[in-house]
């Protein structure tokens, strides 16, 4: 029969070997921290927080902005001025002066007449007195009318729708009243005999140009008068001045 053997007591073992510590049981970290190679590492150094080249860049940029705006501000202004100049010489350049002689159209009137700009060309082609319905006879409000020949001014007294029977010197076509009356003066100014003294005037200047050939009639005398709507009596007052 074997005989039993009673269990090893526990023993004890020392030796020189480095001691393992638990996680829990390291000493603290070091209060700095090393690099790789045992140096400090190199600070970047900032401008405005940016880097140095950034800020350059960033620099150069504003400065092309600010220069492109005030390049476009100036030559805006020079090209706004530019344009001024040359509308207003265009507007020199195209500019023409208009001459129109003086004279009477119906609405009717196909005629037109020819000027130049220097006076001492201008002629004028009147309309023909049977194209022409009605011209200008109408005195002031005081029926008078005054004329101006040779520096002298002669008055007549209107009676609009009168007519004055006989007594004609002549007979012509005015296409106002004014140079039928200045016709009256110059008349009696070539003393042939016979002065005016008044005259018989229409405004229908067609319609008595088809019936007379003549719408002013001169007058040796001008007591006779009748009513006559179409034409009217103006009698020679005299001189003014």
């Amino acid at each position: 029969m074997s005989q039993l053997m009673a269990p090893a007591s526990p023993q004890v073992m020392y030796s020189d070997g480095p001691e393992v510590f638990q996680s829990s049981q390291q000493p603290p970290a070091p209060s700095y921290v090393q690099t790789y190679h045992g140096s400090h590492a190199e600070i970047t150094p900032r401008i405005f927080g940016l880097r140095r080249q950034t800020f350059w860049l960033v620099l150069v940029l504003l400065a092309v902005v600010i220069a492109a705006a005030i390049g476009g501000g100036v030559g805006g202004s020079l090209a706004v001025q530019n344009a001024k100049l040359k509308a207003y010489a265009f507007a020199q350049a195209t500019t023409a002066v208009s001459v129109t002689p003086s004279g009477v159209y119906s609405s009717a009137s196909s005629g037109s007449p020819t000027s130049s700009s220097a006076a001492s060309d201008r002629t004028y082609t009147p309309e023909l007195p049977n194209n022409i319905l009605r011209v200008n006879g109408t005195c002031n409000s005081y029926n008078r009318f005054q004329v101006t020949v040779d520096n002298a001014v002669w008055e007549f007294s209107c009676n609009p729708g009168t007519d004055a029977g006989g007594n004609d010197i002549a007979g012509l076509v005015a296409y106002t009243l004014q140079h039928c009356l200045e016709s009256c003066i110059r008349t009696s100014a070539l003393n042939y005999g016979q002065k005016c003294v008044g005259v018989v005037f229409s405004e229908n200047l067609s319609l008595f140009y088809q019936k007379y050939r003549a719408n002013c009639f001169l007058k040796t005398n001008t007591t006779k008068k009748y009513n006559l709507a179409e034409v009217m009596v103006a009698d020679l007052r005299g001189a003014v001045i």
